[in-house]
């Protein structure tokens, strides 16, 4: 999950910003509202905020203006999403969450939680994290697991009050200086199972999510079929990068793009086209799950690929050239899947496939965790709005090297 503050210069559709139900709880929106007559502009999140030059005497008739909108239901024709996802406020519920967060941390399970920031910033700007009870060790990133590992024997006496106590520091490249920023349970984020509801620790705040939500989420991804392309398992500590060039290397229906990069028209910054292609149209995005970042990277990834190949025609053709200078002698069936910018792109016959190291022995879809899964859902329906089929897989991780 990420929380993030946004703004445009000017009136903007909400998915103008980038948000959705997989990705942002808003703190509060400020926006523009359809019923002009209470307002040019309104803010608010659990409480609502507002500027009036209405007379002390129409407040009542305000007052009453504003209950009829609080129970209206329009909301749900385009933010339905949000009934799914309500804030704990019970301080006994809290406390049994936390209970169980904690005791999952001190055997050393992460299974239910990893750490994340709290903020948006460029993975470029940040030379490394320092945790409060790890002494002056520095991390390369936010790993649950080699926090708990560096705590040794201390990691038993972990509560709730060094949780919340100890600080996290962000250091900046740029600088060299470390800066404290987060407390260290504001950076948890965990699922837990309570009574037969599931809840969700984002930002130092408990979520109930709805059976109704959990139920379609897990049909959903149930209904996605099976990849084509079968991929073999990884090898203990192999990279990503390892082993995507150990695969291609091995099948001769995969070619290798992993960090070929295209830039798309108008676009800032350079795209990776996908890390695998197989002969079977599927653009093949491959992330390994083992450490504390979430997946919603990887499924961006897939979702801005697919559209860009799409909608972009000379972005098609720095693809192509791309192809043509790693096939070689081969590039014939490979141009045949990216046309050029003078031809339209069969959008049925492309697949995202997903692929995802894990060592995770969940049943069905519950190797994923929920926000995850909520997260691929929605990138899955925008790219199969453009025509794209998407597949998920699971790639096992190896005890031992293979010989």
């Amino acid at each position: 999950m990420v929380s993030k503050t946004t703004q445009t210069s000017k009136n903007a559709e909400l998915s103008n910003f980038g948000v959705d139900a997989v990705r942002d709880l808003l703190r509060a929106v400020t926006g523009k509202p359809s019923d002009e007559s209470l307002g040019r502009t309104i803010t608010g999140s659990d409480a609502l905020v507002m500027t009036t030059k209405r007379p002390v005497r129409e407040l009542p008739a305000l007052l009453a203006e504003l209950l009829v909108a609080y129970e209206d239901d329009a909301y749900k024709a385009r933010f339905e999403w949000i009934d799914h996802l309500a804030e704990v406020k019970d301080p006994s519920g809290i406390t049994a969450l936390d209970a169980l967060l904690v005791a999952q941390l001190q055997s050393g399970d992460t299974a239910r939680a990893h750490l994340a920031m709290p903020e948006n910033f460029g993975w470029d700007e940040i030379s490394g994290f320092k945790i409060g009870g790890a002494g002056r060790h520095q991390f390369d990133d936010l790993d649950l697991d080699e926090y708990l590992e560096g705590l040794g024997d201390e990691r038993g006496d972990l509560n709730l009050e060094h949780l919340k106590s100890r600080r996290v520091q962000v250091g900046w490249i740029k600088s060299g200086n470390f800066d404290t920023r987060w407390s260290l349970y504001n950076t948890l984020v965990s699922e837990q199972e309570l009574d037969g509801k599931l809840y969700a620790l984002i930002e130092g705040r408990w979520f109930e999510v709805a059976p109704t939500l959990v139920s379609a989420v897990d049909n959903y991804l149930e209904s996605l079929p099976e990849a084509a392309t079968a991929l073999p398992p990884a090898q203990k500590n192999e990279s990503e990068g390892a082993y995507n060039e150990r695969v291609a290397r091995l099948s001769g229906d995969l070619l290798l793009l992993d960090k070929q990069l295209a830039r798309a028209a108008d676009a800032t910054s350079s795209i990776e086209f996908c890390d695998l292609l197989s002969a079977r149209a599927e653009l093949i995005h491959v992330k390994r799950k083992s450490r504390s970042a979430t997946l919603s990277h990887l499924f961006a990834q897939g979702n801005i690929s697919a559209s860009t190949l799409i909608g972009d025609g000379a972005f098609r053709d720095i693809v192509r050239l791309r192809l043509g200078e790693i096939a070689g002698e081969d590039s014939d069936r490979w141009l045949d899947l990216v046309p050029a910018s003078d031809s339209r792109p069969d959008r049925a016959r492309y697949t995202v496939h997903f692929a995802v190291f894990t060592n995770s022995k969940g049943t069905g879809a519950g190797w994923l965790p929920f926000f995850s899964k909520l997260n691929l859902m929605q990138t899955a329906k925008q790219i199969q709005s453009l025509g794209p089929g998407v597949v998920i897989s699971r790639v096992a991780v190896e005890s031992e090297p293979s010989t």
